[in-house]
């Protein structure tokens, strides 16, 4: 069942819809379908968050918050949650998505200095859709967190982290690409950096996928041309 609901969601994800795009993060973040992948599952939010999708942008708050997929990092929880209020739609709203991403900020504001909250603000209202931010450890003793990145939620290996940091270097790489892109066109040539950024950004994820299936099952992955 969950199967069948992932390839339906792939395919529409793959076309560009934000609500599939979605729904494939949180598959992969729960396990359903598919062996579960934080790091898959901030890829997927974060195209449908590039698209304004209210409840990807709160799932990043959440990923950042707890440190599942990216850097524990509670400016970006911070900054992901007020983004997040701000773009629910009126049905969201009346579901209580807005109190719930406010409750969330709060929390994360009482573990952050003032300076921390007002660059999250910062960040917060800055913030343009293709926009990716480069996780950084927090200076020490601003905030309690973990001496290794959490990714699934448990400490992960070497192999572990240096997947996780080469797969947000990809993504990384695909950003300046776009943003050089937008330097150098003119208005009417513009409206093809898009399009060249999403297809840099699958590459990043099929890469991601492929390093995982040939750690679980190198068959499968040699199958499936990774």
């Amino acid at each position: 069942r969950y199967e069948t609901a992932l390839r339906h969601f792939r395919e529409a994800a793959d076309k560009g819809n934000a609500q599939a795009q979605y729904s494939v993060g949180l598959m992969y973040a729960k396990g359903e379908g598919v062996k579960r992948d934080d790091v898959v599952a901030v890829l997927w939010y974060r195209k449908a968050a590039d698209q304004r999708y209210g409840p990807a942008m709160g799932n990043l708050g959440t990923m950042y918050q707890d440190g599942a997929g990216v850097l524990q990092d509670y400016v970006q929880a911070y900054k992901w949650y007020a983004i997040a209020a701000a773009h629910f739609t009126s049905s969201e709203k009346q579901q209580g998505s807005v109190v719930r991403a406010n409750e969330l900020r709060d929390k994360v504001a009482a573990q952050m200095t003032p300076a921390q909250i007002a660059e999250a603000q910062t960040l917060a209202r800055k913030w343009k859709p293709g926009e990716i931010a480069t996780s950084q450890p927090i200076a020490p003793g601003s905030i309690a967190t973990p001496t290794q990145p959490i990714i699934n939620n448990e400490p992960r290996t070497q192999t572990g982290r240096s997947d996780a940091v080469e797969t947000q270097s990809c993504s990384n790489s695909c950003v300046q690409d776009y943003q050089q892109c937008m330097r150098n066109s003119t208005r009417a040539e513009i409206i093809r950096c898009a399009p060249k950024v999403d297809s840099c950004q699958a590459v990043c994820t099929r890469e991601h996928e492929c390093r995982v299936m040939r750690g679980v099952n190198p068959t499968l992955a040699r199958q499936k041309g990774c």
